[in-house]
């Protein structure tokens, strides 16, 4: 039996100029979509179209702070209009659509003199410490990008960002080291957003420009965002996700115009993760942009930081396993539409760009320890990709 169903307006559907929630997977049609009991390992009954919308786990844990207690996912997405990423917005018959995006830019706009407010109040919350309900919603846990992480939106000078804040339990300066290693990815011909960093006493935080968001704030403009485990229907918490679905998802709905550069970039990320020890590379951590006439480009890169662990496995299938091996993914080269030889000059150019990556690293003020740190870390993790003994 069907817990539900979706289904779009017949005013939605007869507007030439809409868009299907999802291409793949929620075509604009008449009929009816079921939504029935579903595992959780299969995503659970929600669909992973609307699952984009929903805050991520620092999200759900500021919410639980500002209500007192653990919303329902119906709640949650009732209460997350302003600053979750897409262009989603969903209301009850008890509100119009003005009323569910209050208040506005002006109301909720977060000067940059309060970062340090901000990230003492992402401590507390973090360690479970009460926190005024003026600052928890500060914090607007509205759905965004970088998992558990503390995080805030903020507007500065009519512009969206991101702020991600260092966490209690941290050895390192994360927000450098996502930095430079962002630094490294254009290096390497990877598209990134926008990025900035301030310092809080001996803390770093890192200011990200919402790709979704482009222009001004009061613009309203939003970009309907896709995740990879909406795009290609595999849940973030199974073990169907590959970089192979990904590209044939590109292939599927892409722009054709830009289809060969997104796919090429596709395929050096995954080098790129592989060298640099991303293992957080999951199916929720890739991206599709609406770019007009339901057709998808890559969003530009994010959550790309060294995990220093060394453990040999992907977020998601490289071949036909997560393991992080440099041979199966130079053997799937064509899966990208990437030739042997451009293949191999998209190796090197990684390898020339990480044989400097100290300095870089040390260009965005992470401490020399921590560059060594990273240093041997990528030492490692090329031996492991390469079959070779990471230890010697």
């Amino acid at each position: 039996m069907p817990a539900g169903d979706l289904s779009y307006g017949l005013q939605y559907l007869a507007n030439r100029f809409t868009i299907a929630l999802n291409p793949a997977w929620l075509p604009k049609s008449q009929a009816p979509f079921e939504i029935g009991p579903t595992r959780w390992r299969d995503g659970g009954p929600i669909p992973l179209t609307i699952q984009d919308a929903l805050p991520d786990a620092w999200g759900d844990l500021v919410l639980t702070a500002c209500f007192g207690r653990k919303l329902s996912p119906v709640e949650v997405l009732m209460e997350t209009n302003r600053e979750r990423v897409g262009g989603l917005v969903f209301w009850g018959k008890d509100k119009a659509l003005q009323e569910a995006q209050q208040p506005s830019a002006a109301d909720h706009a977060i000067e940059m003199a309060t970062l340090e407010e901000l990230q003492i109040a992402a401590d507390q919350i973090a360690q479970g410490i009460e926190v005024p309900i003026t600052t928890r919603r500060m914090l607007n846990p509205g759905a965004s990008l970088g998992g558990a992480r503390p995080k805030a939106s903020l507007v500065d000078a009519d512009e969206l960002w991101l702020a991600k804040f260092a966490a209690p339990a941290d050895t390192m300066d994360v927000q450098l080291l996502e930095a430079g290693t962002l630094t490294l990815a254009a290096q390497c011909g990877i598209r990134v957003p926008e990025f900035r960093l301030r310092k809080i006493g001996h803390r770093s935080v890192l200011l990200l420009r919402r790709f979704d968001r482009p222009g001004s704030v009061t613009s309203g403009h939003r970009i309907h965002y896709l995740s990879g485990a909406a795009m290609t229907n595999c849940a973030y918490q199974g073990n169907e996700g590959s970089y192979v679905k990904l590209a044939q998802s590109l292939r599927e709905h892409g722009v054709s115009g830009a289809m060969r550069l997104d796919l090429e970039e596709l395929f050096i990320r995954l080098l790129f993760n592989l060298f640099v020890d991303n293992t957080d590379d999951h199916i929720k951590n890739h991206g599709y942009l609406h770019d007009g006439a339901n057709r998808y480009r890559l969003s530009p890169v994010f959550d790309v930081v060294p995990q220093l662990t060394n453990l040999g496995y992907q977020g998601i299938r490289v071949k036909e396993s997560n393991n992080a091996s440099l041979e199966d993914a130079m053997s799937i080269a064509r899966e990208f539409g990437v030739a042997p030889k451009a293949a191999d000059r998209a190796l090197q150019k990684i390898s020339d760009v990480l044989a400097e990556s100290a300095d870089v690293y040390r260009s965005v003020g992470l401490p020399e320890r921590d560059v060594q740190q990273v240093m041997a870390c990528f030492a490692r993790q090329r031996a492991l990709i390469e079959g070779r003994d990471g230890t010697s």
